[in-house]
């Protein structure tokens, strides 16, 4: 023992390697630099911080790889798998951009269909792997289903004689006999197979039970161990089937992977790239939290494509602590919150100054206090602080048709402003090229709210585009590249700008698309979405011709639009 405690002690100069290091969680990690640093040791942490982490409270190691700045040593060759597009897939799928769907479903790796189906489906593709000679494992978003999926496995080799029906229950509840395939789930020292000790992870074939819930079994290489009674009934399970968490670090020859709409994009890219030839998707497009109560019948179905998209957006990696008090620090002063604060002052500020410009334009008092009492009030001052030279133009709008029998006056001018308003639009309009500038507000304290939140906008939007311009960040890449010319650049840049602040404004980090998804929540964002696919239009034309013509830029737009 005393040796043993001498031979894993820490000493100088050494280096301790944590593989799979996502999965390793905070208080662990703390511990080893700990100890490393007092021993004069080197900590070395390895893996990949778009896989799962820990299921204790984790996330540092995602933390350490952004502080890094782009600087962390990175693979930059995807080595695993035979295919050329399956690599490319991966690390489309590992960055969350729906492109990698379009990979797997072009090749026929995505089978939708009720649970039922899927399942069976995912079983019979694993049965058919197995019997030609491959390593297979299929992969299930949780253990109930890994459990169905290992003991139907199980039945199936016990029919065709390759497996004794007879075993000991296992730590699923499932039983193991001679022939079948078994994984331990806790480092135990004390049990050793030739020069080796028992490690979570392993995988082992049964030679042997005991009378006394004892299994003997044997390793890949030929190493045999008694793995004792208390381990089995704890720690032993079937091999057939695996969660995510359990089959990350695996590589097999193929991979099926069971995918409900509720699976994280984590999940989802760990499941995908466990098979070196071929990994295959079975989608639930009618998903039933309680299958047991049988509601799937009144389940609206989605397309697997659909489901895939839902996943790709759903992080469910561990945040570590510091970066949760980054994000919420960073949330603040996000054009998100930014833009509601603004919009909050500017509407108060404006109310006086609308509503003079309204009666002026011809409203009635009694049309005014209808207007002013609609739900659709602010979304009017909102199109009216969007429309540049409205006040001018106000009368002719009201007076063009009667309002006398509208059932919402506020609602039928929300609708003529906008209708006049299209193509009037200039950047000096909008701050940051995209949120309406609010009028000039009279009261001192009102007036230096809407400024300061104007001059964060602008700097948040600036500082971002800076930066993702200077760090090649993915979505800057369908913008053209950055000018060198320091003219072109400024131009470009303000182009960039307008897109990184709807970026920020509708939280598209992590998004590769310049602007996301073409599906908007609101008017506002089709809006504003409008605004920035323009700028992007207008840093492409700048990038491809840092020396423009004399054509109007509007006939360039047209001609060289890029969405």
């Amino acid at each position: 023992m005393q040796g043993d405690l001498q031979r894993w002690s820490l000493r100088a100069d050494q280096l301790v390697i944590v593989d799979e290091a996502s999965l390793a969680g905070t208080f662990v990690l703390d511990e080893l630099a700990t100890a490393a640093a007092d021993a004069g040791a080197k900590l070395l942490l390895v893996g990949d911080d778009a896989q799962l982490s820990a299921v204790e409270a984790g996330g540092m190691f995602k933390t350490l790889v952004a502080d890094r700045d782009g600087h962390a040593p990175t693979l930059v060759d995807v080595r695993r798998f035979t295919a050329d597009w399956e690599k490319q897939a991966s690390v489309l799928l590992r960055a969350g951009n729906p492109a990698a769907i379009d990979g797997y479903g072009g090749h026929g790796r995505i089978i939708g269909g009720e649970r039922e189906e899927i399942l069976n489906a995912a079983y019979q593709a694993w049965r058919t792997d197995t019997e030609a000679g491959r390593t297979s494992l299929m992969i299930a978003p949780d253990a109930a289903t890994v459990t169905e999926l290992n003991r139907r496995a199980r039945a199936d080799l016990v029919t065709t004689g390759q497996v004794d029906p007879d075993g000991i229950e296992v730590a699923d509840g499932s039983t193991a006999g001679v022939g079948d395939q078994i994984v331990t789930r806790q480092n135990d020292r004390s049990l050793i197979a030739r020069h080796r000790w028992v490690r979570n992870g392993d995988r082992w074939t049964v030679t042997a039970v005991g009378a006394d819930g004892t299994i003997t079994a044997k390793a890949r290489n030929g190493a045999k161990v008694e793995l004792p009674a208390v381990y089995v009934a704890n720690h032993v399970e079937l091999a057939y089937a695996a969660t995510a968490h359990r089959a990350q670090g695996r590589t097999t020859d193929t991979a099926h992977a069971v995918v409900w709409p509720t699976t994280t994009r984590e999940v989802l890219y760990v499941s995908a790239t466990r098979g070196r030839h071929a990994n295959h998707l079975y989608v639930d497009t009618r998903y039933d939290p309680d299958p047991a109560t049988g509601h799937v019948a009144a389940l609206e179905p989605q397309t697997a494509w659909e489901v895939l998209t839902g996943v790709l957006g759903r992080e469910g990696a561990d945040v570590s602590a510091h970066d949760a008090l980054r994000r919420a620090h960073d949330q603040a002063e996000s054009i998100a919150t930014l833009a509601v604060e603004y919009q909050t002052i500017a509407s108060v500020a404006d109310k006086d100054h609308w509503e003079s410009v309204l009666v002026r334009s011809g409203l009635s008092p009694a049309q005014l206090q209808a207007v002013t009492d609609s739900p659709a009030y602010p979304a009017l001052t909102a199109a009216l602080r969007n429309a540049p030279g409205i006040e001018k133009a106000l009368p002719s709008l009201i007076a063009e048709r009667t309002l006398i029998n509208a059932d919402d006056i506020a609602a039928v001018l929300h609708h003529r402003v906008d209708a006049w308003a299209k193509g009037r639009e200039t950047s000096d309009t909008f701050v940051a090229g995209l949120i309406p500038r609010a009028q000039p507000a009279a009261d001192p304290d009102l007036a230096r709210g809407i400024h300061e939140r104007e001059n964060a906008i602008e700097t948040r939007a600036t500082t971002r585009a800076e930066h993702a311009a200077d760090s090649l960040a993915p979505w800057i890449d369908r913008l053209g590249r950055p000018p060198t010319d320091p003219m072109a650049r400024s131009q470009w840049l303000q182009a960039v700008k307008v897109v990184a602040a709807y970026r920020d404004r509708w939280d598209l980090e992590g998004d590769p698309r310049p602007l996301g998804p073409e599906a908007t929540a609101s008017t506002e964002q089709a809006r504003q979405r409008q605004r920035a696919l323009v700028a992007a239009r207008r840093a492409v034309i700048v990038s491809r011709n840092p020396f423009p013509t004399s054509a109007p830029f509007s006939h360039q737009i047209s001609q060289r639009g890029i969405y």
